[in-house]
């Protein structure tokens, strides 16, 4: 379990190594695979991750990463109370996990961003 002390985290993480199955009670993650490519399971199925893939966490998704060399991932943590109400139903209700590939477009414009 990750705790998120302030409102929101934003950085961008270098991994050597994936990271064990876990959850996040207290927050929402999304995270951006910026560079390198590695296996991503999220709730139970997999998915190969590459550069421009991203994925949302939400408290009740359990997930694992798993990178033969190393990767650069941008992350987003957030507590539930900074978004609106109704986005964090939306979120929260959604019966699909989140996770896919951005176009080579709109990846090169949120890294600009």
């Amino acid at each position: 379990m990750y705790i998120v002390k302030s409102s929101y985290n934003l950085r961008i993480q270098k991994h050597d190594e994936g990271w064990q199955l876990h959850t996040h009670d207290s927050m929402i993650e999304i995270e951006l695979m910026a560079e390198g490519s590695g296996d991503h399971f999220l709730n139970g199925q997999y998915y190969p991750i590459k550069k421009g893939w991203f994925w949302i966490s939400r408290p009740q998704d359990f997930h694992e990463v798993t990178v033969p060399k190393g990767v650069n991932i941008i992350s987003i943590q957030i507590k539930p109370a900074f978004i609106s109400k109704e986005l964090l139903a939306l979120l929260i209700d959604y019966q699909s996990d989140i996770c896919a590939e951005l176009s080579d477009s709109l990846f090169q414009k949120i890294l600009t961003i």
